[in-house]
């Protein structure tokens, strides 16, 4: 059977990302700066808009306004998004690891707007830990990336990984990498 489920706020708890990425972004620029951290948060707060804000722009311009050093607070942001799997609901994570086990086809619904947030989503996905049971998802996305003329390559790292099974025996599965 097939189930669809949409990302955000379903099985991932997006208003807690957003807390999450604004944090990263203040405590990389704090960390360079030494600027007061409760400064740092209360702007951060007070000037991003979730709803139509485009976080990678904003961790930018505030980096930019703080002095900071913009490509570690775009690093430290994205170690945030992929460090997700906290952020996934626990009893959505049981249900689709339970339509998983029981051989189910899985679908993620989510609004691109644009290639910029196709990118987001992607990491939002694989830092969210639940990636590995949707792999159709992932392999249409490389598949999309690839008829809209943007290398996969340039996106998406596929390799083979092993992984320890019982009574020490191995098994290589597929692993994707942003």
């Amino acid at each position: 059977m097939n189930y669809y489920f949409d990302f955000d706020n379903t099985l991932y708890e997006t208003a807690k990302l957003t807390e999450v990425m604004l944090n990263a972004i203040v405590n990389s620029i704090y960390n360079k700066t030494g600027k007061n951290l409760e400064d740092l948060k209360k702007y951060a707060k007070e000037n991003f808009n979730s709803t139509t804000g485009n976080i990678f722009n904003f961790a930018e311009e505030m980096a930019e306004k703080f002095k900071s050093d913009k490509n570690k607070v775009l690093e430290d942001l994205n170690n945030a998004i992929y460090s997700g799997e906290s952020i996934v609901f626990e009893d959505a994570r049981r249900f689709v690891e339970k339509l998983y086990k029981n051989n189910n086809k899985l679908y993620i619904l989510t609004y691109i707007p644009d290639k910029k947030n196709h990118d987001y989503q992607m990491k939002k996905i694989i830092g969210s830990g639940i990636a590995k049971y949707f792999k159709n998802v992932i392999d249409k996305a490389i598949i999309s990336c690839e008829t809209s003329g943007i290398e996969a390559n340039e996106h998406f790292s596929l390799k083979g990984k092993t992984i320890k099974m019982p009574k020490g025996a191995k098994k290589t599965i597929l692993d994707y990498k942003l």
